[in-house]
């Protein structure tokens, strides 16, 4: 038998280097570590034969340690990981980048090993997300947060592909905050808006007090020829809608998105009036803002190409202005709009999807004015809903309807909102109601007991197969939010024929 003392012959030395990356062996290097892995578990092996009966074997535990030391590192080499293509470890780290949790996270990337440092820093898109802003602990700095050095090297990183760039103050304070806190805030805006022939989505955010960083956007007027999406969210204190006419983003050729308030489903106490800068809406197709309805109506008059629009309004929204002259939407395939009285000055023939939250007793008119054909619709209904002068006609009207959501208020009756349910459902009731309809969603807010809607459930169920054998309904979800998790799957209906 071998020798303890028995040199092992290593690999070759470029061999040895593999230990000190994570590049994938070659095919004969393969073998070379394959076989010295096997040299030192034969060597292991022998120290277990000649000292596994000594009693006390501490003395020689650092041979055996160091042993199988050597075999884990040697079969790190021939590890699965360094055989992945780079083009996967690229779609890995760009995964990773999103959602930007820390500023400095993506620099810890490029600390894993030297070939996944260099397909990351090799990646311009890895780096063109470029976000300042000032929502951190009060422990740190923003000098410390956002060293100008890290903004600097993204920006090089980046090369010259398009720049997606987020600035937002909206943490911060005007006056009172840490000492350098606004003058290197802005510091970091003019190095990124000195790219601004690169940027594709920009996100303002904050408060218009801070002038001194709406100012320095003045640098990047007639400079942004790549810009498709802007995201403006500048509050305003009050629902009289401020305008911004500095001409920033009016020679933005390539302009289509614009977004003056973010979605209130994330925070809808928190989206607050917009501010609206000068654009050039003939060209914008997609658009949402919370304003007062006139500030709307200003801009939808100038916006003739949206093709998705969403309509908010604040709370406090005064009556609506009189009623002048009807607004042509032609190009509009998607609308969402928070109060139905507004439809009463729209007219949309191409529209296809339809949201309405409130004042139900519009959306007959307006989708028989502008003879659109809806394929799907999400209606909220408040308690002022009524079943037959409101619900009833719209589905009468909607022959063409794929695809309905029904999201009742808390205190809506459920009966009424069953018999509604049922008139879908029921082809001996009436089979000529939605007959395209193929999904329907019901999401109750209303504490009703588990039993009651269990027993509707079941009905459903039955009528669901039954109109399924001669309709192309395949789907109904119920979703229930005073039922516990386990109770959610009963009201989760396919029919007999779903794919």
């Amino acid at each position: 038998m071998e020798s303890l003392s028995t040199p092992i012959l290593l690999p070759p030395a470029h061999v040895l280097d593999l230990l000190s990356t994570n590049e994938s062996p070659e095919a004969e290097d393969t073998i070379f570590v394959q076989q010295y892995i096997q040299a030192l578990e034969d060597r292991l092996t022998i120290w277990n034969v000649k000292h596994g009966m000594v009693p006390d074997v501490s003395q020689f535990n650092g041979e055996r340690d160091d042993l199988m030391d050597s075999i884990q590192q040697y079969r790190g080499i021939l590890s699965p990981i360094r055989r992945i293509p780079t083009e996967i470890v690229t779609k890995i780290l760009r995964m990773v980048q999103q959602p930007l949790t820390e500023p400095s996270h993506l620099w810890h990337i490029t600390h894993i090993c030297s070939r996944w440092r260099a397909i990351a820093l090799d990646d311009p898109f890895l780096w063109s997300t470029i976000e300042i802003f000032a929502s951190f602990s009060n422990q740190t700095t923003i000098q410390q947060v956002f060293p100008a050095r890290m903004i600097k090297a993204r920006l090089v990183h980046s090369k010259d592909v398009p720049l997606h760039v987020r600035f937002d103050w909206s943490a911060l304070w005007p006056f009172d905050n840490p000492p350098g806190t606004t003058d290197h805030f802005r510091l970091l805006m003019n190095t990124v808006i000195s790219h601004s022939l690169r940027w594709e989505r920009l996100t303002v955010e904050g408060d218009k007090g801070h002038t001194g960083f709406l100012f320095s956007l003045d640098r990047i007027r007639s400079r942004i020829p790549r810009l498709v999406k802007l995201e403006f969210y500048v509050n305003s204190p009050t629902a009289t809608p401020f305008t911004y006419n500095k001409g920033w983003f009016e020679d933005a050729p390539n302009l289509r998105e614009v977004y003056l308030s973010p979605p209130r489903e994330h925070n809808p106490s928190e989206v607050k009036p917009a501010i609206i800068p000068s654009l050039p809406w003939r060209q914008i197709e997609t658009y949402r803002a919370l304003l007062a309805a006139q500030a709307h109506f200003d801009i939808l008059r100038s916006a003739q190409n949206l093709r998705e629009c969403t309509l908010m309004f604040p709370s406090e929204d005064e009556s609506l202005p009189p009623l002048e002259t009807n607004i042509l939407l032609a190009e509009l395939r998607r609308l969402d709009i928070e109060d139905g009285e507004l439809l009463d000055y729209i007219t949309a023939p191409a529209l296809t999807d339809l949201i309405v939250n409130k004042s139900l007793d519009c959306v007959r008119p307006f989708l028989e004015r502008s003879g659109a054909t809806l394929t799907s619709l999400v209606l909220y209904l408040d308690e002022r809903v009524s079943l037959d002068n409101d619900i009833v006609p719209i589905f009468r009207h909607c022959s063409s309807l794929i695809h309905l959501s029904l999201a009742p208020s808390p205190t809506h009756d459920p009966d009424t909102i069953a018999d509604t349910l049922r008139l879908v459902f029921d082809p001996l009731k009436d089979s000529a109601v939605c007959p395209k309809l193929e999904s329907l969603f019901y999401y109750d807010k209303s504490a009703i007991a588990v039993r009651t809607w269990v027993k509707c459930v079941e009905e459903f169920r039955d009528l669901v197969a039954l109109r399924a054998e001669n309709s192309p309904l395949r789907r109904v979800c119920v979703f229930l939010e005073s039922f516990d998790s386990e109770n959610v799957d009963v009201c989760t209906m396919r029919s007999r024929n779903a794919s």
